[in-house]
């Protein structure tokens, strides 16, 4: 009897510990670097997700420039409070809408599964989900242009150190003064 309460107890633990574990457990965290405009940041790290629908592995390599979530300022103060578990979706968002390895309704439904699976709440969670089925048209089609164009998203390793980016420099311009320097 003794021993069926102890393997009831380590059970009962370890389904405990488990589901500690899993809350955006789909996400492996990585941390970012601000520019000095704080509009955009670099992955210092891979970041790796598991889409929860499909369990398709996306990993957004490190060096890649996200905007996080373009919310307008007007409404960042609304999606902002209480926490910002949108940023980690929004990183593989913008990395989805940048190399486009999905069409754009799936890379809007894997923002949506990826913020639920973060616990963004469901009233911010489709209200972002929303604004990117409106209006991403746009930053898809931008992306597909500068990508065409030679641009880049994923800064090369030998560039991501930010103690050697000049001084007070935003990602457009540091992003610029890489490709006139040659870097593809």
């Amino acid at each position: 009897m003794t021993s069926n309460l102890h393997l009831l107890a380590r059970a009962t633990q370890a389904l405990f510990a488990t589901w500690l574990l899993t809350h955006c457990a789909s996400i492996t965290p990585a941390p970012t670097v601000a520019f000095t405009d704080h509009r955009h940041a670099m992955l210092h790290a891979d970041l790796e997700y598991v889409d929860v629908v499909t369990g398709q592995k996306i990993l957004v390599p490190a060096g890649f420039v996200t905007d996080h979530a373009s919310i307008p300022p007007s409404l960042r103060r609304y999606f902002e409070a209480g926490g910002q578990a949108y940023q980690y979706p929004a990183i593989i968002h913008d990395w989805l809408y940048w190399s486009q390895i999905t069409n754009r309704a799936e890379a809007d439904r894997i923002f949506a599964a990826a913020m639920e699976d973060c616990g963004v709440g469901e009233v911010k969670r489709k209200a972002i989900h929303a604004g990117v089925r409106a209006g991403g048209e746009s930053a898809w089609k931008k992306n597909q242009k500068e990508r065409e164009q030679g641009l880049f998203k994923v800064i090369p390793a030998s560039y991501r150190d930010p103690r050697t980016w000049p001084a007070n420099i935003t990602w457009p311009q540091f992003r610029q003064h890489l490709f006139d320097s040659g870097v593809r």
